[in-house]
């Protein structure tokens, strides 16, 4: 089983589709109210692309109530403004997301951990930057995403704590393990 939360018309075959709107082959349900109506350790797979950011400034409550329902070993993938996008300014946007903001949601020993839930791992992690006449955007997109296979905490490390963060990034897209 795999849930399309917030699809929009992005209706995806073999996944529950979820979203405020009604649409064909869509269940409505407002997805940033918890608890969902599904039992736990339901999903295999949660997609949610770019709708997070359109659920709520603080989306703690969601990412749990997400493992909740997410089986053991289960994958979320998110894909979500980065926070250099301008397009997080929008009014319907509530934050942007860093590679650093999944940290939090990882489980690391029982003292260090912040939450009562934690993800098993970031199964990997990819910037995406805004394509065109800017050539330089494929060429820095490519590097940081290479180095960022082998840790996605590069992706930090090379674009999120130096200047080149002056380049603007689309969107980043994670995938997490239960």
């Amino acid at each position: 089983m795999k849930l399309n939360v917030g699809c929009g018309l992005d209706i995806r075959k073999g996944y529950v589709n979820h979203d405020i709107v009604a649409a064909k082959g869509v269940t409505v349900h407002d997805c940033s109210i918890v608890p969902y109506p599904i039992p736990c350790n339901y999903f295999d797979e949660i997609l949610s692309m770019n709708s997070l950011e359109h659920l709520s400034s603080n989306i703690s409550p969601i990412m749990r109530e997400w493992h909740r329902i997410l089986k053991p070993n289960g994958r979320v993938i998110i894909r979500v403004p980065h926070y250099t996008n301008g397009a997080t300014y929008y009014t319907q946007h509530k934050r942007g997301y860093s590679i650093r903001t999944w940290e939090a949601y990882m489980k690391f020993e029982e003292s260090n951990r912040m939450f009562d839930f934690g993800f098993k791992r970031i199964e990997y992690a990819k910037i995406h930057f805004i394509k065109g006449v800017h050539v330089y955007n494929h060429l820095l997109e490519f590097v940081i995403n290479h180095f960022a296979r082998k840790n996605p905490k590069y992706i930090s490390i090379i674009y999120e704590s130096t200047f080149l963060s002056a380049i603007p990034a689309k969107y980043l897209e994670v995938c997490l393990v239960k």
